[in-house]
Order: structure tokens, then C-alpha cells, then sequence
């Protein structure tokens, strides 16, 4: 076993229960969940295996156990070629290297885009964004996105706090375009528990959803914000990379320099206080020298 596989064994708990020859033979892990209770992998000759917390059929294995003790195999994304995953509450997205989307788990508020709000426990492609070629997807708790290879942005699920930049606050059941993005060409997007961020090509950043925490960066104390907004003080800083915590946001700059907004009830912002940051500040640099 190599040194690196040592070290990702220690600091994720749960991969402690795989056994030697499966483990040797994965090529990629995703883990999610709060206590990264959820456990996806991907092996060398393209098979897909799920374990851990199976809240509403989530990890896509067809059954209805609330816990999978011991992986399992995702057969409907085996063979796929599956290069992303991502996760919400009690659902999970996986995208294909030809840019299909699957999905399974919860639907009760249509994060899984399609119509009814029964959970499903075999990952289903999303018929709605077949003719699209998608590159990245994102899920907030109860809310999903997809953006294409046109640097289209489309939405679905739940809306409450306009998460999917709509300009209302109506669930949606089926992807819908953001089209006040149509002409800002995005090309990564990222979600919070109730908020989402857009990059485009530009390095500009856009949020939209939930603000208590000021997660949004738009330097006003509004609760939420139902439609796509440009980040305070945009122009000051062009932006080559973005991530989302549960209610705060970190993003990099192409200078080297790493900023950040949102909760800092834990200090997850890093600026020395517990203080809630509804402006971007700036954090440190990441530069590698």
C-alpha cells in the first residue's frame, strides 16, 4: 500500500472497512455527507461501488436500507465512464465523461429533475438535458445544477430561497436555463446548503440564494436573493476558482490570492474572528513558489 493511500485511510475513516485487493484496485473516491458517512468509488476497469449512509436510496444500489455496511455496486453507472459526483442532503448527481447526467435518491422537492416526488434508488439519466453536453455539476441540500459545454447554467428542486436564480421562489421539478446568465459564458458553479455561485470565463462571480450568513458577497444584509448577482467589488479581483462550504464561499484569484465570505461561526473564513463576512476579505495567498 503506498504512502498516499495510508494517509487518505487515516483521514477518512470509513475507507478502513474496504478490503486490501478492493481498495488497491480504486481509482478515484468520493466522499460526502456531514460526517462523510457516504462513500462513492470508481475501480481501474470502470465498475462503480457505494457504501455508508443510504438515506432515500441515495448511494443507487436499489435498495432501501437506510445503511449499506459493505460496498456495492452501482450497476446502472458501471461501464459509464463516470468522472464527477456530487451530492445533496439525500441526493447524488454523477456525470458521465460524454456528459450525461444521472441522478437518484430524494426527489421531494424535484432535485432530481424529473417529474414526481418519489425517491429513486437506481441512478436515472436526466432525459430533460440529453441533447446537452454537460461539464460540471453542483447540488446544494435540496437543489441541483448543471452547466454545459455551451456555458449554459440550468437549475431544478428546491427554490425557497431563490438557490436557483430564477427570479421567483417555486420549486422547480425539470432543469430550467438561468438565463439572465446566457451571456456571461460560466464556466465552473458551485452550491452551498441554500446558495449558489457561478465563475465565468471573465473571473467574475455571481451568487444568488440564501444570505443570512452574507454567503452571497454582495456586501448587503439581505436574507436572500432569488436571482444571479455580481460579487461586491468584482472588479477588483478576477477569480480563477471557486468552492462553497454549507454557508460560506472560498475562492482564488489568478494572482495567488485566496478570498472568502459567509459563516465564520467555526472560523472557517480564517481571518482570525468568528465574525460573519458579507464582502469578500482577503485571506492569504496561495501562491507555490
Amino acid at each position: 500500500m503506498t504512502l498516499e493511500r495510508c494517509k487518505l485511510r487515516r483521514s477518512i475513516p470509513i475507507l478502513n472497512d474496504l478490503d486490501g485487493y478492493l481498495y488497491q484496485d480504486i481509482k478515484r473516491v468520493f466522499v460526502f455527507g456531514r460526517d462523510s458517512d457516504c462513500v462513492i468509488f470508481i475501480t481501474r476497469n470502470d465498475n462503480v461501488y457505494s457504501y455508508g449512509r443510504n438515506n432515500c436510496g441515495c448511494l443507487g444500489i436499489g435498495e432501501g436500507d437506510e445503511l449499506i455496511v459493505e460496498p456495492r455496486k452501482i450497476q446502472r453507472l458501471c461501464g459509464r465512464k463516470i468522472v464527477e459526483f456530487s451530492a445533496g442532503r439525500n441526493h447524488i448527481l454523477a456525470r458521465s465523461k460524454n456528459g450525461k447526467i444521472f441522478a437518484c435518491g430524494s426527489n421531494e422537492f424535484g432535485q432530481l429533475g424529473i417529474y414526481g416526488s418519489e425517491s429513486i434508488n437506481i441512478p436515472i439519466q436526466i432525459g430533460a438535458l440529453q441533447n446537452e453536453h454537460i461539464i460540471g455539476i453542483a447540488c446544494g441540500a435540496f437543489h441541483s445544477l448543471a452547466l454545459t459545454k455551451r456555458g449554459l447554467l440550468f437549475g431544478w428542486g428546491f427554490n425557497f430561497w431563490g438557490q436557483l436564480g430564477l427570479g421567483d421562489n417555486h420549486n422547480r421539478f425539470m432543469p430550467t436555463l438561468l438565463q439572465q446568465l446566457q451571456r456571461e459564458n460560466i464556466v465552473e458553479i458551485a452550491c452551498g446548503q441554500h446558495h449558489s455561485v457561478a465563475l465565468s470565463r471573465s473571473g467574475h462571480l455571481f451568487t444568488w440564494g440564501h444570505n443570512a450568513y452574507g454567503q452571497l458577497g454582495i456586501g448587503e444584509r439581505l436574507n436572500y436573493r432569488n436571482i444571479p448577482t455580481k460579487v461586491i467589488d468584482g472588479d477588483n479581483f478576477i477569480i480563477k476558482q471557486v468552492t462553497c462550504g454549507q454557508n460560506h464561499v472560498l475562492a482564488v484569484s489568478v494572482d495567488g490570492q485566496l478570498l472568502g465570505f459567509g459563516s465564520n461561526y467555526y472560523g472557517q473564513l480564517g481571518t482570525g474572528s468568528r465574525r460573519n463576512e458579507f464582502a469578500p476579505v482577503p485571506l492569504c495567498s496561495v501562491i507555490h513558489h
